[in-house]
């Protein structure tokens, strides 16, 4: 027989996983919202601004995932970084359209300094989150999405697909690391304050 108290349980546990495995797929959107970015800046459109908005929300809703666990500082810290690292990158691909290559450098080493402290940060706060792993997904990350800039403003299209293909492929890696060691975390504490 199951206890009304066991189902609420069951309730909040299946709602704090759903909330969890929104918070992986940032990084899908990120790939999918950087690329609708990279087309509109590269073409011209008119749709630049709402893209642009719709990436600056992601660092909010992801840092809202990080406040139901790890407190409001952290959650702040790691919006401010995740809002620069997006406005970055956003900048670099501009001076990559200008032809700025000295802007472009200037750039990619605020993104770098920023990856070193998003992995630190990230691997401090939980275990189960090594900062190692997220430096080599993060920088993976970074390189593919340059390589896709590059394609995309080259006008290659075939190789600028394959190469999306191959970020949302690291994109779900993030995810799946992200998931799986917050899932720990909770798991761990949860452990911790039932003995």
């Amino acid at each position: 027989m199951i206890r009304k108290n066991e189902l609420n349980g069951a309730e909040r546990n299946a709602g704090q996983m759903d909330a969890i495995r929104q918070a992986g797929w940032i990084f899908r959107d990120l790939a999918e919202w950087m690329r609708a970015y990279m087309i509109s800046s590269f073409e011209g459109l008119s749709d630049l601004d709402a893209v642009r908005q719709r990436l600056s929300q992601m660092p909010m809703e992801f840092g809202n995932v990080l406040r139901l666990y790890f407190g409001n500082e952290i959650a702040d810290t790691y919006t401010t970084m995740f809002s620069d690292y997006i406005a970055s990158v956003e900048a670099m691909i501009d001076a990559q359209k200008n032809g700025d290559d000295n802007a472009v450098n200037g750039y990619m080493e605020q993104i770098h300094h920023n990856l070193h402290h998003s992995a630190s940060i990230l691997s401090q706060i939980n275990p189960f989150w090594q900062e190692n792993e997220w430096r080599a997904l993060f920088f993976r990350y970074l390189l593919l999405t340059i390589d896709e800039a590059n394609a995309l403003l080259s006008g290659d299209d075939r190789k600028s697909t394959e190469i999306y293909e191959t970020l949302l492929s690291v994109a779900r890696r993030m995810a799946d690391y992200f998931v799986n060691g917050l899932s720990q975390y909770i798991t761990s504490n949860m452990n911790s304050t039932q003995q």
